[in-house]
């Protein structure tokens, strides 16, 4: 159960920092990217870790996700380098998860 001691607040955003690690594994989703980004942005609570593992698109999806990388400031970005399977992207991005809580999405 999510608690109030789970909630930080980045003052300088002004939004609330939840002790969740969000991880979305993706492969050739730039279409879809910009939308998936912007709403993270402009939410009003963030996790503190946004984690986007890029399992070697060949679109440009690691262009797309380093934009947004200064605007968003709990995104971390992993690229793969070559396609592994959406399994095994997705527990890379577990493992580098190291919030209380792990919260699994799609960027699509």
């Amino acid at each position: 159960m999510l608690v109030l001691s789970d909630i930080d607040l980045d003052r300088k955003n002004k939004k609330s920092i939840l002790d969740i690690s969000v991880v979305a594994a993706n492969y050739n989703n730039a279409l879809f990217l910009e939308d998936f980004f912007e709403a993270w942005k402009n939410s009003s609570v963030l996790p503190k870790e946004l984690i986007f593992i890029d399992d070697g698109s060949k679109d440009n999806s690691l262009d797309i996700a380093y934009k947004y990388e200064k605007e968003i400031p709990t995104l971390i970005i992993f690229p793969l380098g070559v396609n592994q399977g959406f399994g095994n992207a997705l527990n890379a991005g577990i493992e580098k998860a190291s919030c209380k809580y792990i919260l699994r999405i799609d960027p699509d």
